[in-house]
């Protein structure tokens, strides 16, 4: 029977939407640049949220690494950088030992485990910090703790960008290296600024060679927002990805679920405010404006 227009549904939730449309507004676009939209959530996907929320959570801010609980499947172990002057020959050197304090440096053992990852807040120095001060940071952690898996977010997607540029530079002339470690990958939240908030980006800089490093990316931006179709730089469309080398390097990382979909750290990394970093992106996305189609 089909049910009339306008009348109340008998069974279930209601729900009444009305959308503020104001057709003789000028429209303004959220973001200042065109970027891909990730696609629905899969049976993978809701998979991994649920074995995700087994981990658990520590803030270094607020607790110490002692209550750390053996029986979970997983630890998500958040550190914030305070604020200082990264200016000076001796600021990379800082900056280091202000995140490798003695609660990291007595848990190495830990911080080695495969399903440990570290997430850094550079929410305090975001305006400071630069792509060579950056790009040194993740090299220190990859000689000291090679395998670990580091987690970066509140850094701009520029500075991303640039990251990337000087990696490409630092290749040129060590042409033997892998492209990224090969045997682990750095994620990255960054953000793009727009006119409600910040809308985080997922990006995993990792594999040996650029074409893994586009396989992963392509495979993030599938349920994510990343950064790859904001490039400035890259014309990374035309570039061909060798699918089997990109399989045989994502089931050597421990970043994705079944080797298939990203675990989604951004229900659980939060904030100085205590926001999660999902909660930014729906709040964000939830005040955009809608166009008009006239």
């Amino acid at each position: 029977k089909e049910i009339e227009l306008h009348k109340d549904i008998l069974m279930g939730t209601n729900y009444e939407i009305r959308l503020p449309i104001d057709i003789d507004k000028e429209y303004f676009p959220d973001l200042k640049r065109r970027m891909d939209i990730p696609g629905g959530q899969s049976e993978i996907g809701k998979l991994s949220i649920e074995n995700l929320l087994n981990f658990q959570e520590i803030d270094l801010s607020k607790k110490p690494l002692a209550s750390i609980q053996e029986e979970a499947d997983g630890h998500i172990i958040t550190s914030i950088i305070k604020k200082f002057d990264l200016i000076g020959g001796e600021s990379e050197e800082t900056l280091w030992n202000r995140f490798n304090d003695n609660s990291l440096k007595n848990c190495k053992e830990l911080i080695m485990e495969k399903n440990t990852f570290i997430c850094v807040n550079f929410e305090n120095i975001v305006e400071q910090i630069n792509e060579s001060q950056l790009f040194r940071f993740i090299g220190r952690w990859e000689l000291n703790y090679p395998g670990g898996y580091l987690i970066l977010f509140n850094i701009k997607t520029d500075l991303l960008f640039r990251l990337l540029e000087v990696n490409k530079l630092y290749l040129g002339h060590n042409v033997s290296l892998p492209y990224w470690n090969m045997d682990t990958a750095t994620l990255v939240y960054s953000y793009e600024e727009t006119l409600n908030g910040k809308l985080y980006l997922a990006d995993a800089l990792g594999g040996e060679t650029r074409s893994d490093y586009l396989y992963i990316n392509k495979l993030i931006a599938n349920n994510n927002y990343n950064a790859l179709s904001l490039s400035p730089f890259d014309n990374w469309e035309k570039e061909k990805i060798n699918a089997s080398k990109g399989d045989v390097y994502l089931n050597r990382i421990n970043l994705f679920f079944e080797a298939t979909t990203l675990f989604p750290f951004d229900l659980l990394i939060k904030d100085k405010t205590g926001l999660t970093l999902f909660e930014h992106n729906s709040t964000t996305l939830l005040k955009n404006e809608l166009k008009q189609i006239r």
